[in-house]
């Protein structure tokens, strides 16, 4: 009877630790995912199976809401003009669709101010002001974040790169979080940008540190992987601290580099000039890729951006973003098959 009670309690005993090792397991895999940009006609199957090729885990779906500066107003709701891929029933297409592939699911909410305004100056004058775009702003959120409940999306972004906001208001930040947590049951994570990262008060409250990578690195016109490296370090060292200090991962909510001269220097940048250098690219994402996908406290990160018709997408001759047809495409899917 003895030998038959801790022969059970053994078997107990190996249950916990396989059910442990394989939730470690699965919190380990990398989220190799993409951005995908919406389009004036919504998504098919046949837009998300390139992206399922790649290797990718998950698919970034991104529904846009509108500002202008300095108006305490923003509209999401019934905008005429605005493409069906970036509206409430075209991300629900995308993310159900995606869901058929078998591929994980991301919401990223973004605001577009007039003229193209950087999101992260955004401000209002008055209390009251703030208290009306807010009410807008929580209503815009919380319509996607019970989408992504419904559907079962994998993580939610509550906000995009708003980085005097977020110094200007922090409660209301920290309240939205708290009502997020009782309608959506996923992983919370805000797109910080690269260098206010530090400055978001809420990390503890949220899943993932999310940030839009675009670190400068490198001046050089294409840009060697060695020198690309130690150009990393500094940036990595402040990413791991403030991993460390929140013991929370890291995830890139955007990453990517244009296939353009000197695209290291500053990757954010996003006019239409400059020589096309696809070796600058791909040199870029590689020194990125070694310095942080093999780290345990980088959880991973989304391609800025996917287009939905592949085929007619990138090119050796475009010198957008996208990788898509170009080296560093074939880079992307070695590292995401690695999972």
């Amino acid at each position: 009877m003895i030998k038959s009670k801790r022969s059970f309690a053994f078997v107990l005993l190996i249950s916990f630790f396989s059910l442990v090792f394989s939730s470690l397991s699965i919190d380990a895999q990398k989220i190799n995912g993409v951005n995908v940009v919406g389009t004036s006609k919504g998504f098919s199957a046949l837009d998300l199976q390139p992206i399922l090729d790649l290797g990718a885990s998950h698919a970034c779906f991104i529904p846009f809401a509108y500002a202008e500066e300095g108006e305490s107003h923003l509209s999401f709701k019934n905008v005429s003009w605005q493409w069906k891929g970036e509206s409430i029933e075209g991300v629900l297409e995308g993310v159900q669709l995606a869901h058929q592939k078998k591929l994980k699911t991301i919401i990223k909410p973004q605001v577009w101010i007039s003229h193209g305004s950087f999101t992260g100056d955004f401000k209002l004058n008055t209390a009251s002001e703030w208290e009306n775009f807010e009410s807008d702003y929580r209503e815009y959120i919380l319509s996607f974040a019970r989408l992504a409940e419904q559907e079962n999306v994998s993580i939610f972004c509550l906000g995009t790169e708003f980085c005097d906001w977020v110094q200007a208001r922090p409660k209301f930040w920290a309240d939205l979080i708290t009502e997020l947590r009782t309608v959506y049951r996923g992983k919370l994570t805000y797109a910080s940008n690269w260098d206010s990262f530090t400055q978001f008060p809420h990390w503890d409250k949220l899943d993932f540190i999310g940030i839009d990578a675009y670190f400068p690195i490198c001046n050089q016109t294409t840009p060697k992987l060695k020198t690309l490296l130690i150009g990393w370090q500094t940036h990595y060292n402040e990413l791991k601290n403030t991993s460390d200090r929140y013991n929370k991962p890291i995830l890139f909510t955007e990453y990517g580099y244009r296939s353009v001269d000197q695209c290291a220097k500053e990757p954010w940048e996003s006019s239409r000039g400059g020589n096309v250098n696809t070796i600058a690219q791909y040199n870029s994402y590689l020194a990125l890729f070694r310095r942080f996908w093999e780290q345990e406290w980088f959880a991973g990160g989304l391609i800025w951006k996917w287009y939905p018709n592949h085929a007619k997408a990138g090119g050796i001759e475009d010198n957008r973003f996208t990788p898509q047809n170009k080296p560093a495409e074939g880079l992307i899917k070695e590292w995401y098959r690695k999972g």
